[in-house]
């Protein structure tokens, strides 16, 4: 948790066996992951808003596809780009990775992890076309904003993300309408499509009656 510890994560770290969460949230950590952070039954691994960097996803972090729920990596130096293998961490339900210096496009096997609910990709360097992401049906944020190389279209069918509360799209390069089916959006409390280049009629309103005004 929240303290002012300095230096690298040691990779002795890992010799703690039955250590499930590893919560190192909000100090100034630098360097690297420990090499093998795999030998860890991590359920939560927690190291947002500290100075690591590197790459992320390393063969260690893989092998805790069976056991891994929440990746929590935001606000850190971490480089490089989300390889297509993260569609193994199958038991994810937390993916944050917000604000780091990630690049590449976001691979489409992201959308195999079925039990995210909640999805943090913002303030990036990811580029390419967006990526349907209305399988992950779990979701109830999703903030894609601050990637100004993503472009394309909005997902017609996006009506089917019925948990969905907040969803950050702004300052990105989206292009056409919002789709129709946004109206069946009923539980989003939040949505943000500044800095876009979306054109058309603002779908209907009246079911969302969650949206903040």
């Amino acid at each position: 948790m929240s303290n002012n510890l300095v230096g690298a994560l040691p990779n002795e770290i890992t010799l703690l066996s039955d250590v499930v969460v590893l919560n190192v949230f909000n100090n100034r950590i630098t360097g690297s992951l420990p090499a093998d952070i795999g030998r860890l039954p991590l359920r939560v691994l927690d190291i947002e808003m500290n100075s690591f960097a590197g790459p992320l996803f390393t063969d260690g972090l893989f092998m805790l596809n069976s056991t891994l729920e929440k990746l929590r990596a935001s606000n850190n130096d971490f480089t490089g780009s989300i390889p297509p293998t993260i569609g193994t961490l199958s038991q994810l339900t937390e993916f944050w990775v917000a604000s780091n210096d990630f690049t590449g496009p976001i691979p489409i096997e992201i959308t195999t992890l079925e039990n995210l609910k909640l999805l943090y990709l913002n303030d990036n360097g990811f580029v390419g076309e967006l990526f349907d992401f209305t399988p992950l049906v779990q979701l109830e944020d999703l903030f894609l904003s601050g990637n100004p190389g993503i472009t394309g279209a909005i997902p017609t069918n996006i009506g089917v993300l019925t948990i969905l509360e907040r969803l950050q799209l702004n300052d990105m390069t989206l292009t056409g309408a919002i789709p129709a089916s946004f109206s069946d959006l009923t539980a989003l409390k939040m949505f943000r499509a500044f800095n876009n280049q979306l054109t058309g009629p603002i779908p209907e309103l009246t079911k969302m009656t969650n949206l903040s005004k």
